[in-house]
């Protein structure tokens, strides 16, 4: 390499990181949280409860903040699950081709019959 050439990759000392507010780390934060959420099960009350406490112990956040952050936060989880579900619908699709298993299974059973 020639004195005064800039490297290929860059690294972080060559290259000033962005800088983000408090308010916007705050926002990505929630988004991370948000779709964690929504792909974990819901927790029954007593699991709740104790998550919540033990969340307040290592957080040193309260347990009443926690909780009304869960209640906001699955409150928007499930207010877009069921706008989803909305658009779901139980017609009955296109005629679909029969198995040829089950047009082979017909014939064998009428085959198989005895007539009285």
């Amino acid at each position: 390499m020639h004195a005064g050439s800039i490297p290929a990759i860059s690294t972080s000392k060559t290259k000033k990181m962005k800088e983000l507010s408090r308010e916007r780390l705050g926002e990505i934060a929630l988004l991370i949280l948000k779709e964690k959420s929504r792909n974990e099960r819901i927790p029954d009350i007593k699991d709740l409860k104790r998550n919540l406490g033990n969340a307040s112990k290592t957080l040193g956040v309260s347990t009443e903040e926690l909780f009304v952050l869960w209640v906001t936060l699955y409150s928007e989880i499930f207010s877009s699950v069921l706008v989803e579900a909305e658009s779901i619908t139980f017609e009955k699709e296109a005629t679909q081709t029969p198995s040829p298993f089950k047009l082979v299974g017909e014939k064998i059973k009428g085959f198989l019959s005895f007539k009285k």
